[in-house]
């Protein structure tokens, strides 16, 4: 009986501390490239923003889209029902009249900790609108990483251009090319972080 109760008392401990564990993941939103030209394109009659989320489970995913739906400013929410590599992937629109702080205010309410935009984690806090000056050099960045990933895919996908490239040297230049456009998009969002 002893041993039962023993075995009782650690199974009852592992079962709370996972329990406790699974409270305390943070929910994160990653905002997809490019937010900051769909957030601030003007000529759309509502801004739609498409987004992964980490940390919550099939149940939870569906109070996450519901909660964003009760705030004010957001005209539609859908969730996937599925995850990729346990993220769900969620769209939000929102009207025109939604500002910065508002958005934030509805990632907040939801319970988002964390927000991944452009690849760099901001603590939603701490989260801060970028100008439209701002989101025209990151989309210049984007622009110019996708035209060297482009290039490169092209070559790679054409034998006789890939032979050249090897015996040239070109696929080295490429690289410190996209290193450097990658760099100078990380060093410029870390500046206004």
């Amino acid at each position: 009986m002893k041993h039962f109760r023993t075995i009782l008392f650690f199974a009852l401990l592992v079962n709370i501390t996972s329990i406790n564990a699974q409270q305390k993941v943070a929910v994160t939103v990653i905002l997809q490239n490019n937010f900051c030209q769909a957030y601030y394109n003007h000529s759309q009659t509502s801004s739609k923003i498409e987004y992964q989320i980490a940390g919550l489970t099939n149940e939870s995913s569906h109070q996450f889209s519901a909660e964003l739906l009760k705030s004010e400013g957001v005209v539609s929410s859908s969730m996937s029902s599925t995850t990729n590599k346990g993220m769900f992937t969620g769209k939000l629109e929102v009207n025109p009249q939604t500002n910065f702080e508002q958005l934030k205010n509805i990632f907040i309410k939801a319970g988002v900790a964390f927000v991944n935009v452009e690849n760099e984690i901001f603590q939603i806090e701490n989260w801060k609108s970028f100008t439209e000056e701002q989101c025209t050099k990151l989309s210049n960045f984007n622009q110019i990483i996708y035209n060297i990933e482009t290039k490169r895919n092209w070559i790679l996908n054409n034998p006789a251009e890939k032979e050249k490239a090897e015996q040239n040297g070109w696929f080295t230049k490429n690289d410190e090319y996209l290193n450097k456009a990658v760099n100078d998009k990380k060093e410029f969002l870390q500046s206004i972080k």
